[in-house]
């Protein structure tokens, strides 16, 4: 599971700028799951580098835009609600239950800030 983690920076999945990485632990049975990387003071300033580019390039767009993009988070949210169930099932026991509702929380919330986004551009939800 942690075997494919990284960075996530300027839409792109990465290394550890400085290659270092940390274990990650098994609250449940103590044992290593993976290794993640440690972003650094390089990744940091990456990452925010890429997220205020990120802002900018949003800025100007309509309503809609936003909203579709939220649509696609929660589809992608609902889509991956078991296989997070059962990650947080590895990382801190018989939680799945707990995991699948915090899920579907999450989806609704996107759902409301679509409403949201394309109502403040004058439009309406579509």
């Amino acid at each position: 599971m942690y075997d494919k983690s990284g960075l996530f920076i300027d839409g792109r999945w990465a290394a550890a700028l400085g290659g270092r990485t940390t274990p990650v632990m098994s609250p449940v049975s103590e044992y290593p799951l993976g290794q993640v990387p440690l972003a650094g003071l390089a990744g940091t300033n990456a990452a925010i580098a890429s997220v205020s580019a990120g802002f900018a390039a949003w800025k100007p767009k309509s309503g809609y835009e936003p909203a579709d993009a939220l649509h696609a988070i929660a589809n992608e949210l609902k889509r991956r609600t078991d296989k997070a169930a059962a990650m947080a099932g590895e990382n801190f026991g018989p939680i799945a239950a707990i995991t699948r509702f915090l899920a579907t929380a999450a989806v609704a919330g996107f759902r409301k800030l679509t409403e949201t986004a394309a109502t403040q551009a004058g439009k309406g939800a579509h």
